[in-house]
């Protein structure tokens, strides 16, 4: 390429430095520039599309934080350092924004496409393995003691960092996905190379430890496996090749059929929604996973029937299950809320309680806020990953190499007062997810919420720990 073609190149560039980036000027600023000028390119890109999108990007960290974050990613770039490193760099100061909806997402770094075939949940006890392939199956159920040699502790701190959420739930909940990828655990130096087996040390129930090297698979960066909740694992293909801890190791994608009538709530069915009466009809538990008019039934034919099952039995308790829901279509909570509201001896009276937990995201506040302001629900669980006012309705932005994509909120979502600034809805009955009971299929959260003398927690508020 002479000299005019490529000077003609970099101006195009300069040009379409925003969310119109076309492909083919990426591709030929990879072709002629050096790797440095790439990924200095790409962080003035993150830094003005950021500002150009987001309502107040600043506004829980201060802009201070956010320009040292860059300054240290441009340091490892002078410093020759790895592109996952300065990828992992660049997540974690956009994590440090505190927003849930604004991530980045290193989609075509080689070493992020490198996984353990393992999914990981953090429990009261620690982090346990809840999904992993064939081979592995024998290790569903066991704590992580220790991956190459470090302290599942310190790991964990590792990952968060890079880790996107509005609080510490929701970091929770991103976290245990994040801690399956090898590219990100080579960049925080837990391991050595992401291609490599990684040895990990493992501690049954009965304190009896096992170590295992496990072989990485090269797949693709996704993290779209972290909505579905716990019972999903790295994006493979296919995904039947993961078993889970229920049913002799049902596979995941299962667990989008109708529920069982017997199964604890919590792993029954990850449908969009789904309704069930007990088997003593003296509790109807409405679990609402995914915004979303979709499924084998529709939004409209669905709540007709819920309706139905719930003024025919008329049970002692409604339970509205939100603790696998992480958003979708909001526009869908205005009928649920005015059908409820129809109903007031469910609606304000000692009868509804609504089960919450880290993966309560998105458009499910939306519900939460409607359920807080209008009804006389008692909140039972984790408190949700998100606050009630927050930033959403994010786009996605590819930088300059076509290399990461930045989620952007573009929204300011006020669903608590306006001077509301914590990032943590509390909840009314604190329930602890752990591990001994999860395995052993005890939903204690919901046979609390079917159990509970609703009026003596009606003042109780608790963020829990």
């Amino acid at each position: 390429m002479n000299i005019y073609r490529y000077t003609v190149v970099k101006l195009i560039c300069a040009a379409l430095f925003s969310i119109i980036v076309s492909k083919v000027c990426a591709d030929t600023l990879t072709n002629t520039a050096n790797a440095a000028d790439i990924w200095l390119r790409d962080i003035d890109a993150l830094d003005m599309l950021l500002r150009q999108h987001h309502p107040d990007p600043f506004f829980r960290t201060g802009e201070g934080a956010w320009l040292d974050g860059l300054a240290t990613a441009r340091k490892l770039i002078r410093n020759g350092a790895s592109d996952a490193a300065i990828s992992t760099q660049l997540m974690s100061t956009v994590a440090h924004l505190k927003d849930g909806h604004t991530r980045l997402e290193p989609v075509k770094i080689d070493a992020f496409a490198s996984w353990l075939p393992l999914r990981f949940y953090k429990f009261d006890e620690g982090v346990h393995v809840t999904v992993a392939t064939d081979q592995n199956a024998d290790l569903i159920g066991k704590r992580v003691i220790s991956v190459s040699g470090s302290l599942i502790e310190d790991v964990w701190t590792k990952v968060a960092l890079a880790t996107a959420g509005d609080n510490v739930f929701q970091v929770m909940e991103g976290a245990a996905a994040l801690l399956s990828n090898a590219g990100l655990l080579a960049a925080t130096g837990v391991i050595e190379n992401p291609i490599e087996p990684i040895t990990l040390v493992f501690e049954d129930n009965e304190g009896t430890q096992v170590t295992r090297t496990i072989p990485i698979i090269n797949s693709w960066y996704s993290v779209n496996f972290r909505n579905w909740g716990e019972l999903f694992g790295p994006p493979f293909d296919p995904f039947d090749i993961y078993k889970t801890p229920f049913h002799d190791e049902k596979t995941p994608l299962a667990y989008r059929d109708p529920p069982n009538a017997t199964d604890a709530p919590y792993y029954a069915s990850r449908k969009p929604f789904w309704a069930r009466l007990n088997n003593k009809e003296t509790v109807l538990t409405f679990q609402f996973n995914f915004f979303a008019d979709i499924g084998d039934i529709g939004w409209d034919d669905f709540r007709n029937q819920m309706w139905k099952m719930l003024d025919q039995a008329r049970p002692d308790r409604f339970v509205i299950d939100l603790r696998y829901n992480f958003g979708g279509d909001g526009r869908m909570v205005r009928a649920f809320i005015n059908e409820l509201l129809a109903r007031p001896e469910y609606a304000n009276n000692s009868r509804l309680v609504v089960l919450t937990g880290r993966q309560t995201f998105s458009a499910a506040i939306i519900l939460v806020a409607a359920l807080k302001d209008h009804t006389d629900a008692i909140f039972v669980g984790e408190p949700a990953g998100a606050p009630l006012n927050q930033y959403g309705d994010p786009t996605s932005l590819s930088l300059p190499s076509g290399r990461l994509e930045l989620a952007v909120s573009t929204l300011y979502w006020q669903l608590g007062h306006p001077s509301n600034r914590v990032n943590t809805i509390p909840v009314n009955k604190c329930v602890a997810t752990k591990a001994k009971d999860y395995f052993a299929g005890r939903d204690i959260a919901w046979n609390t919420a079917a159990s509970l003398e609703i009026s003596k927690y009606r003042s109780d508020l608790h963020i829990c720990n």
